[in-house]
């Protein structure tokens, strides 16, 4: 039943994103976020759809880092301060807790572990919090 249901919000949101415009990067995201919501009881299809969405969760990363704080995804000016949301916080503790349950042993060109990928990107958004 709840693949059927997955099927059809996966519908929803195309038809919906068509009228309101969103870019195919939002699109992307909210089928995943979609689908998280719907395996939400199933812990296996839940790991899943998690690792399918890896390689978004880590071009976001990337893209702040080149980016800095002009990638309003990942920074916000609160009160004249610019800080790193803080679901991007936990984002990547939830990442670096994927990479090492599902095997990750190197990550992108930099031949690091996850681990050390995930300090790394601690210590940048440390710079802004």
């Amino acid at each position: 039943m709840k693949k059927r249901y997955f099927y059809f919000a996966v519908l929803a949101l195309i038809v919906s994103s068509c009228q309101s415009e969103l870019s195919k990067e939002k699109l992307r995201v909210a089928w995943f976020d979609e689908a998280e919501k719907v395996f939400m009881d199933n812990t296996e299809v839940l790991e899943r759809v998690r690792t399918a969405r890896f390689p978004l969760t880590c071009s976001l990363f990337e893209i702040a880092k080149s980016k800095g704080v002009e990638d309003t995804r990942v920074f916000e000016n609160v009160d004249g301060t610019i800080r790193v949301h803080p679901e991007i916080l936990k984002k990547s503790d939830d990442f670096q807790q994927l990479c090492n349950r599902i095997g990750v042993t190197c990550m992108i060109e930099g031949r690091n572990t996850p681990n050390v990928y995930c300090e790394r990107l601690k210590v940048f958004f440390d710079t802004y919090n």
